[in-house]
């Protein structure tokens, strides 16, 4: 009987550290902000842990810029924010992730959902109409000669 209490004492203290981790780690993603540069930063793209859009910020000289080049500029902020902030969640997810019973747990899951064995979906056909051969194939005309 005391074994069986001093397992359930070491599960929970496993459970309240798992907890404090995941804490933390929550704590350190709403703090994570992504920031993306353009036109030798006068252009800034910022971004949250998720990639939600936050703020954006132009200098007078991005205004010199031609309206594809300032397109093409904010863009290229915006993708290099969300990268940003990427790396970033991932480092703040580090000491969960790198828990080996997390790993452990995530493979399971992603071994119950098939996710890990999933295959990259087929890609969609064009249906096609009836060949030459088939009994209802029609020469195709203009409908110029149809009428």
């Amino acid at each position: 009987m005391a074994d069986e209490n001093s397992k359930v004492r070491d599960l929970e203290a496993e459970i309240a550290e798992l907890r404090a981790k995941q804490a933390r780690a929550q704590a350190k993603l709403a703090e994570v902000r992504g920031k993306g540069t353009a036109h030798n930063g006068h252009i800034v793209f910022e971004v949250d842990a998720g990639g939600k859009f936050l703020d954006l910020k132009l200098n007078p000289q991005a205004g010199e810029l031609r309206i594809e080049d300032l397109e093409s500029s904010i863009k290229a902020a915006a993708r290099a924010a969300v990268a940003d902030a990427a790396k970033k969640a991932q480092e703040a997810m580090a000491e969960l992730t790198g828990d080996p019973r997390i790993a452990k747990a995530v493979e399971s899951i992603k071994g119950f959902t098939g996710e890990a064995a999933k295959a990259p979906a087929p890609k969609a056909s064009v249906p096609k109409g009836p060949q030459p051969g088939d009994e209802d194939y029609e020469q195709p005309q203009s409908w110029l000669e149809r009428a």
